[in-house]
């Protein structure tokens, strides 16, 4: 990101609020077709799935440095395989034990969830939007992006981090979810931004020149000194790729968390609000 003004086309949109690219391979048709804007291949004379999947593996890792592990392909039928982008294996909530399902704080926790992870793909979907990592901006803009990815770090780190309230930390283990080494590197590192960079400030990690102090003699010829203040680092100091591999692992934490609340309500239905539902019945 440099100065300048002129954003080009939003980098990526994911689809839904599942973390995948709907990535859809009909043998018949010999198309890769996947939600990520920026990315719809047409292959031409390809009709074997494997090379299809491969040829969309191999475009994603190039743009976005997605690992391996991250891509995932399930069969349909015969002729159909759906499959994308995820940034880990999706939990069987129901698997884990009853106290961690009946914890009514952690279920609270997991409500409070949504809103800062929905806040987290907000700013995400305005980078994509707004920012163009090749492109020259004013000051007033690379300080817009930096609001982005604050909001979006510190919102995502938000669950992970203590509160007042009594409500408990999340953590991936909590949800049974197992992180594979590039994962957990990833959302360390969001983390030690949060707790470096934007939550709080440590002298050791904000990037700025030293402060100058200026001489001068004023019109009655008398000495004086004023302090000229220093110039920091400003715009995004996520790279183009890691923000996308970001936005994989908050859309794949969204979803994991819906799951996880519809496992966990049926056991604190006489305490929550309710309505009943009027669905048309069958006629049969």
């Amino acid at each position: 990101m440099r100065e300048g003004d002129r954003p080009k086309e939003s980098i990526l949109r994911l689809y839904g609020r599942e973390a995948r690219s709907a990535i859809t391979i009909d043998t018949t048709k010999a198309r890769i077709a996947c939600s990520f804007s920026a990315i719809v291949n047409e292959v031409d004379e390809m009709k074997v799935p494997g090379k299809l999947e491969a040829a969309y593996k191999e475009s994603l890792k190039k743009r976005f440095e997605f690992p391996d592990e991250w891509f995932y392909l399930e069969k349909i039928d015969g002729k159909m395989s759906s499959g994308g982008v995820r940034a880990f294996e999706p939990p069987d909530p129901g698997r884990l034990p009853d106290d961690v399902l009946k914890d009514r704080g952690l279920f609270d926790r997991l409500i409070l969830t949504l809103r800062d992870l929905a806040h987290a793909r907000s700013a995400i979907t305005f980078i994509e939007e707004d920012v163009d990592f090749e492109e020259r901006y004013p000051l007033a803009g690379l300080r817009k992006f930096a609001c982005y990815e604050t909001t979006l770090i510190v919102s995502y780190c938000r669950p992970f981090s203590e509160s007042q309230g009594g409500l408990p930390r999340l953590s991936y283990r909590k949800m049974g979810i197992r992180l594979s080494p590039f994962t957990r590197t990833l959302h360390e590192e969001l983390i030690a931004k949060r707790n470096k960079i934007f939550a709080h400030s440590d002298g050791d990690h904000i990037d700025h020149a030293p402060p100058t102090v200026m001489n001068g003699v004023n019109w009655q010829g008398q000495s004086f000194t004023t302090l000229f203040p220093p110039r920091f680092q400003e715009g995004i100091l996520l790279d183009y790729a890691r923000v996308q591999q970001a936005s994989i692992l908050v859309s794949s934490l969204s979803n994991a968390v819906m799951h996880q609340l519809q496992a966990m309500h049926i056991h604190f239905v006489d305490v929550l609000p309710s309505m009943d539902l009027d669905l048309p019945r069958s006629t049969e």
